[in-house]
């Protein structure tokens, strides 16, 4: 038994030939063996291993090599046409033909008829009569993609079809044709093209061979949460209703309306869903009676509700050349998908809406820009892989909105302001307004503050620097003494200030003389909880002497308040 946690993947085309006559995905560049094919060669190219149609005019262009029809026989191929199959523009795919050119006794599948219910199409060469047709509209879209799985078996041929979007393969056609494809002959393509098409025929993995029977399990490729506690496991080949007994466990949650469909197992969960679960399945076959026995972690992801998900930094005003970012906060336990979600700026009615998935784990921190990498770049304090790419909305410098909403439910607003950074700032190009406190109201200007110059004015995808244990009384701390030396012990005195939001910062040290020695910080703007450093050094560069210095920090604010301490600390040398 498989334990894995689970997981979404992309399943290729699955095949159960094993081809004992030939097999082609074109990773080898060339067309002349494994197999040799025949047939206007130069009309084709093979480019990152895709088998492509390059003509220089309109016309017919084929390519065929030999194989042996025996009973119980497969073919396999995939392939894309750039454009919605006519008349004019067709593939012929011959499954058998007497004849190398496919003039006489050629069993072959058509694309390609004028009208929009154009099917594949199962025809006998050279009297094109049709032995039956596949459904309707299969291959009238444009482009069409489909990868084919094609049997013949006791007399009877049968086709399925699946597109890049399907989890298994759909029966199209299955009709009595008899022995007449038993024995040596050509298989091939037939590309009838214009000249606006004579490049837009695609191929790969095309096989051919005796089948051998598939003893491969089922496979899960995706779980699916629907609301009311309802689960969808998509398998990725068809499920025998008749035969399956499926058996559920979830650990340590209790399951209700267990239902099997062609190729889903449905189930509800008894109550409020966990975050995370064990799920046992057993006793689902596939056709073939293999069996399905495998255990998942199953980690749901839930839709975002109001008071899930709050606004939590924005840039508005980038420096030249930087760019917007609006950070995003849960305050949930649950993990929620932001597929679906808007974010909008009301004063300019521009929006745009998330629309892939976009996981934000429990109590996660997310940025959302339209450029992941100049946002990493320009912030050190930056977590790369919680930004993601989102062509924002335009904000206005100045003042503007920024609102979430999922649906018609109304996330969060916040009417920013230039007027809300620190006043005490030069300069407030490229400083993000970060929001001091998850519990008082988003639309309070004193919610925010600029963050603050020791993380480089902003903080996208991490925690927010206005984060404060800061209650009534601000703190400065340091230790009495350091010692340089590079040893690794005490090698800097680290400066521990909470202020609160919104405070700078000045720090002078001198030494026992009271002769000044150097500024190490000159109206830094501050965050909640600092560490600012002094490694020694003095302004020149040098290694201060030996001795006692007074360290004066000095904290102050645009209202006005302000906090200052001064402490006598020893550079040492080594400190015993």
């Amino acid at each position: 038994m498989l334990l894995c946690r689970f997981f979404t993947i992309s399943l290729l085309s699955v095949s159960s030939i094993a081809f004992s006559q030939f097999s082609d995905d074109f990773a080898d560049g060339e067309l002349q063996s494994n197999p040799a094919w025949m047939g206007e060669l130069d009309d084709f190219v093979v480019e990152n291993g895709v088998l492509n149609l390059n003509a220089a005019e309109a016309g017919i262009s084929q390519l065929m090599t030999t194989i042996e029809v025996v009973d119980d026989y497969e073919w396999s191929m995939s392939f894309n046409l750039d454009f919605s199959p006519s008349a004019s523009n067709q593939l012929l795919i011959h499954l058998w033909s007497e004849t190398e050119n496919f003039s006489e006794n050629s069993l072959t599948l058509l694309l390609g008829e004028n009208g929009s219910d154009d099917a594949l199409t199962l025809v006998e060469l050279p009297s094109n009569t049709i032995l039956a047709e596949g459904i309707p509209t299969r291959v009238a879209n444009d482009p069409v993609e489909l990868d084919l799985l094609i049997n013949y078996n006791n007399s009877f041929l049968t086709v399925q079809s699946k597109t890049p979007d399907e989890a298994i393969f759909t029966e199209e056609i299955e009709v009595f044709i008899g022995d007449r494809i038993i024995g040596n002959g050509f298989f091939g393509i037939e590309c009838r093209y214009t000249a606006s098409r004579a490049d837009r025929f695609f191929f790969d993995d095309i096989a051919a061979g005796v089948r051998v029977p598939d003893q491969r399990a089922p496979i899960i490729l995706e779980s699916a949460f629907i609301p009311d506690n309802q689960f969808c496991l998509t398998v990725d080949e068809a499920i025998d209703l008749d035969n399956s007994n499926v058996q559920l466990n979830a650990t340590p949650t209790e399951l209700t309306n267990i239902a099997l469909n062609a190729n889903q197992i449905k189930f509800s969960v008894v109550g409020e869903v966990p975050q995370e679960f064990q799920l046992d399945v057993s006793g689902v076959f596939d056709l073939a009676g293999n069996e399905l026995d495998t255990v998942l972690i199953i980690a749901p992801t839930f839709n975002p509700e109001p008071g899930d998900v709050l606004i939590n930094e924005i840039l508005f005003n980038p420096r030249t050349d930087g760019v917007d970012f609006v950070e995003l906060i849960s305050t949930s336990s649950r993990t929620l998908d932001l597929q679906n979600l808007t974010i909008l700026n009301s004063s300019n009615e521009r929006q745009v809406t998330i629309n892939s998935p976009l996981v934000i784990p429990p109590f996660g921190i997310i940025a959302l820009t339209p450029d992941p990498q100049e946002t990493t770049s320009a912030y050190p304090a930056a977590i790369a892989e919680r930004i993601f790419t989102l062509n924002l909305p335009a904000f206005n410098n100045g003042d503007g909105n920024v609102t979430i909403q999922f649906g018609d439910q109304l996330l969060d607003e916040f009417d920013y302001d230039e007027d809300f950074h620190n006043e005490l700032l030069d300069e407030i190009d490229g400083v993000s307004l970060e929001r001091i406190s998850l519990t008082e109201p988003t639309n309070d200007s004193d919610n925010w503050t600029s963050a603050s110059e020791l993380v480089g004015f902003a903080t996208p995808g991490n925690s927010n620097s206005t984060l404060s244990d800061f209650t009534n009384e601000m703190s400065i701390e340091m230790n009495s003494s350091f010692s340089p030396n590079g040893d690794n012990q005490d090698d800097e005195l680290e400066i521990l200030i909470n202020a609160g939001s919104g405070f700078l910062a000045a720090i002078d040290i001198y030494n026992d003389s009271g002769s000044h020695m150097l500024t190490l910080n000159n109206n830094t703007l501050l965050g909640g909880n600092n560490v600012l450093v002094w490694d020694g050094n003095l302004e020149n560069g040098d290694r201060a002497p030996i001795g006692i210095y007074i360290i004066h920090v000095s904290l102050f604010n645009p209202e006005g308040a302000t906090e200052s301490k001064k402490q006598a600390v020893a550079l040492r040398d080594f400190i015993d």
